[in-house]
């Protein structure tokens, strides 16, 4: 590979989910971006060809309390729970938004609510780099496309 001379706002280095939500939430702000990765977006990563549990819980103080100190021995009482707090707080939104605007299909319970506490990484990230792509402010580069790819204008 050549060189190659960009100018971004961000670098964001990886293609798996955090990465992903870098570059994602990064456009959403206005910010012009390059995610770099080895491979293709959305083939880096555990989560991109397995999946993921997810610590999500409503927004009820009750089940909040309930679900931080479920957790309290596992870290042997050294956590914060401001900290977890925050957590709690991203996680829910964070896995509402894909849920909404990015339709993906959760499995629902008897009662017919979708069960947000877990992904199936490869249809999660396939569908994060469409959300990605269609920003058309980042520019994916990777060696496995030996140049920078950007979506052709006029798609949203």
């Amino acid at each position: 590979m050549t060189g190659l001379d960009l100018i971004t706002d961000v670098l964001v280095v990886g293609g798996g989910p955090a990465a992903t939500w870098a570059a994602l939430k990064s456009a959403q702000a206005g910010a012009e971006v390059v995610l770099a990765d080895k491979g293709y977006c959305g083939t880096s990563g555990a989560t991109a060809s397995a999946g993921t549990g997810v610590w999500y819980v409503p927004p009820d103080p009750a089940a909040r309390e309930a679900a931080m100190a479920s957790r309290e021995k596992l870290g042997g009482y050294l956590d914060d729970r401001r900290w977890k707090a925050r957590v709690l707080d991203q996680t829910y939104a964070g896995m509402n938004e894909p849920a909404e605007p990015g339709r993906y299909p959760f499995p629902t319970g008897p009662d017919g609510t979708q069960l947000r506490n877990g992904v199936q990484g490869p249809e999660y990230m396939r569908r994060m780099c469409i959300r990605v792509q269609r920003l058309r402010r980042p520019a994916d580069i990777s060696p496995a496309r030996r140049r920078p790819h950007r979506p052709r204008r006029g798609r949203s």
